[in-house]
């Protein structure tokens, strides 16, 4: 066992020769790993597919956002963006992690890449750690709420399309926001290949309604509008460009690679 302040070079080249093994062709943490008795540990392995799915998730995770990019930017600036921006920004961030990933398949992630590029001076990669820690803390107290709060939001709209006269109490909403999280939390508990399991169902059910409204829409769509001044501009009350949400509500679709470099 190496410590991590020793050396991260060494502890990077250790994993990964423990890790290399031609025969597999699937990923996870104990995908080709070795347990305390030194057989084969096959647990939480993933295939190419449920990996592909898991990326989809850490990354863009549906079209969601687009809306905001189409108020502060326009509809023909966001579909320009959406094609622009991934391959500007997403295709040189999946390249750099995934080849970071391949060189040091740990848990650690992105922490041992600076440990790795910081050998010498350990205390770096511990600044980074413990960075990564509060950055964590902070964005599970304010980023993950956004999620139980929108999918109740979207709950609460589809009620109210077929059953209008269902009461969405205050007790209500927090029944269902508590039900969210502990389907959430049991999920988590499993490992990697479980919780890949259920991403798939998830993704699918998420993205099948955008699928199915897009060539439901498609032979009604005018695409001259596009192009008219009328229609291309923001959608907001003032009808002036916001450049800063819209570039970032389009970065913000496309981050999460680091994430996807340590499955």
């Amino acid at each position: 066992n190496v410590a991590l302040k020793h050396d991260g070079v060494v502890l990077c080249e250790q994993q990964r020769l423990l890790s290399t093994d031609k025969s597999e062709h699937t990923y996870g943490h104990n995908a080709v790993g070795t347990d305390k008795n030194g057989s084969k540990n096959k647990a939480g392995k993933l295939s190419q597919f449920q990996l592909a799915v898991m990326i989809f998730t850490l990354t863009a995770s549906g079209p969601f956002g687009i809306e905001e990019a189409i108020q502060s930017g326009g509809v023909l600036l966001t579909l320009i963006g959406l094609m622009v921006v991934p391959i500007i920004y997403s295709i040189p961030q999946s390249l750099m992690c995934s080849e970071m990933g391949a060189l040091c398949p740990s848990w650690h992630g992105y922490i041992m890449w600076v440990y790795r590029a910081f050998g010498d001076v350990p205390y770096i990669g511990n600044f980074i750690g413990f960075y990564n820690a509060i950055a964590e803390i902070i964005a599970m107290g304010s980023d993950i709420p956004i999620y139980t709060v929108l999918m109740c939001f979207y709950f609460e709209q589809f009620m109210h399309s077929y059953w209008p006269q269902f009461v969405w109490t205050a007790w209500t909403q927090y029944l269902f926001r508590f039900c969210v999280i502990v389907l959430a939390a049991i999920l988590n508990i499993f490992n990697i290949a479980h919780l890949s399991s259920s991403n798939v169902v998830f993704a699918a059910i998420v993205a099948l309604p955008f699928v199915v409204g897009f060539f439901y829409m498609l032979p009604s769509t005018d695409f001259s509008n596009w192009l008219d001044a009328n229609h291309y501009k923001p959608y907001n009350e003032s009808g002036e460009y916001q450049w800063s949400l819209f570039f970032s509500t389009l970065l913000w679709l496309h981050i999460g690679w680091d994430s996807a470099s340590v499955l």
